[in-house]
């Protein structure tokens, strides 16, 4: 019994711990709901992946962009014209300036020395030429006087010879009028007054030359005075370039320039940096193919967060960013491994666009451009849109299809539209539709002139006042007779008779048409007949 106690009180306390662990049947349903959850989870995860990869395909196939942009802008340079040393400064960094603002001025006593210099040398030369031109003019006197000298010795030298001939004829084999010492002194004469004229025409020849070698000083001298001038006037205007003004305006950048410096000339002493600033894109040679001039951009710029500005493609370089490179590269070399080229883009921003943000936009900034694709863009870079086909006329149409490039095209399409419309306007005559009535085997009555209409017998009446006069052959022949024709006997009893029936010619025959029963009467006429 106390065996079967004890084990009865063994087997209590397994009974006891094992019945909690009944409970862990609902574990099912939890785990089902922690499987749901995951499977909302991933199936969101797998939509959102969709709809970004959607929207990076519809963003990759409509838009171009690019983050390798930067702003860019217009960087005068300033340097002074002639060298020197910096006397004062007016400006510091950063500092806005308009154009003409004095920005530094150099020492003035190295230039008002070459001013001085000059003066100097070219008064010197204004001395040279007046003592020259005084020379000159002693030339031309002396000059003038030996022309005088020349004259008297030609007349003294005629004279001698003149006495010299005279005294050879008198002196001969048969005439002795004359001593042999009297002939003798003739030519002895005759030979003095042809040195003298030698001689004289010997000084006046040097007094000429004399004259033109002053003349030719005198010109050399005022060609020196001019080169001197010049030196002057340029000393003048070097010691003006002593003060440097700001050709635009801007903000003062990279300064490199203090009191006591000593600049040459041409060396950069600051920069001005204007306000105009633009957007270079580099894009890729891939990307080109959906751009085009005048587009619209979306600019968003790091150093203005949260702000879009709009702009516009202005142009395209002429070649990629690495043909301009210091050192392009060279693929005539056996290894080549190609890389996409970029092409950089000079985009403009919109005045409106930019606002006050002016003064935050700095060339070197970065930029992200991005540009729909989906624009149609006209000639001149701005959005069009097809219009509604007008109504033409059929010949009208067929002359737009042809292309304006084609000339000839067109004017055959011209040649070749129809005529119908054109030819259906002419109005038919009163006339036209009484041959064509009577044509067809109608007939008219003795009485249809006066059933007709009063509107064709007014207009018949009308067309025959407006139209042009005949000249009946009485007003011919009295034409005739004044500019002094005549005509033969028995021709006046012949026009008698013709214009006896003028009066009752029937209409027909009036507007041109010749009866056979009629006779015709000629006249012979002649000018100045009896």
């Amino acid at each position: 019994m106390a065996e079967n106690h004890a084990a009865a009180t063994l087997v209590l306390p397994s009974t006891e711990t094992a019945a909690p662990a009944a409970p862990a049947a609902p574990a099912a349903p939890a785990e089902r709901r922690t499987s749901r959850k995951k499977r909302w989870i991933i199936g969101a995860i797998l939509v959102g992946a969709a709809l970004v990869a959607g929207r990076m395909w519809w963003h990759a196939h409509y838009y171009q962009e690019t983050e390798n942009a930067f702003l860019d802008g217009d960087v005068t340079l300033v340097s002074p014209r002639v060298s020197g040393t910096v006397r004062v400064v007016f400006v510091r960094d950063n500092q806005r300036v308009n154009a003409g603002d004095l920005l530094l001025e150099l020492d003035e006593a190295d230039h008002e020395i070459k001013v001085q210099q000059a003066l100097a040398e070219l008064s010197e030369v204004d001395a040279h030429i007046k003592q020259v031109e005084a020379q000159v003019q002693q030339s031309a006197a002396e000059s003038a006087s030996a022309r005088a000298q020349v004259a008297r010795a030609e007349a003294q030298a005629r004279r001698a010879r003149a006495d010299a001939s005279r005294y050879e004829s008198a002196y001969t084999d048969n005439i002795k009028a004359v001593s042999k010492q009297e002939l003798d002194n003739a030519n002895a004469a005759n030979e003095v007054a042809a040195s003298e004229l030698r001689a004289q025409k010997d000084q006046a020849t040097a007094a000429l030359a004399k004259q033109s070698s002053l003349a030719a000083s005198r010109s050399t001298l005022l060609a020196h005075r001019d080169v001197l001038l010049a030196h002057l006037q340029e000393a003048r205007q070097n010691l003006g370039y002593n003060r440097i003004y700001a050709p635009v305006s801007g903000r003062i950048g990279k300064k490199n320039v203090e009191v006591g410096s000593r600049i040459q000339s041409g060396q950069q002493v600051l920069a001005i940096v204007q306000d105009s600033v633009w957007i270079n894109a580099n894009f890729k040679e891939t990307q080109l193919a959906g751009l085009a001039q005048g587009q619209r951009v979306q600019v968003r710029i790091d150093a203005v967060p949260g702000h879009t500005f709009v702009g516009r493609i202005d142009s395209f370089s002429p070649a990629s960013g690495a043909h301009f490179a210091l050192l392009p590269p060279d693929n005539a070399t056996g290894n080549f491994t190609k890389i996409v080229q970029r092409v950089p883009v000079k985009i403009v921003l919109d005045p409106e666009s930019v606002g006050a943000f002016k003064d935050q936009l700095m060339p070197g900034m970065s930029a992200l451009v991005e540009i729909d694709l989906r624009q149609t863009q006209g000639a001149a870079g701005v959005r069009t849109a097809k219009s509604p086909p007008e109504r033409q006329a059929p010949h009208a149409q067929s002359q737009d299809a042809v292309p304006a490039a084609h000339p000839a095209a067109r004017l055959s399409a011209v040649t070749s539209a129809p005529m119908a419309p054109v030819m259906a306007t002419r109005a038919e005559t009163a006339d036209e539709m009484e041959k064509r009535v009577l044509a067809t085997g109608w007939s008219r009555p003795a009485s249809a002139s006066a059933a007709r209409p009063a509107t064709v017998v007014a207009r018949k009446a009308q067309k025959a006042e407006t139209a042009p006069k005949t000249e009946t052959d009485d007003e011919m022949e009295k034409r005739v007779l004044e500019r002094g024709w005549s005509h033969q006997s028995g021709a006046s009893a012949g026009r008698a008779t013709e214009s006896s029936r003028d009066a009752t010619r029937p209409q027909a025959e009036r507007r041109g048409y010749v009866r056979t029963d009629v006779p015709v009467v000629e006249h012979s006429l002649r000018p100045g007949g009896l």
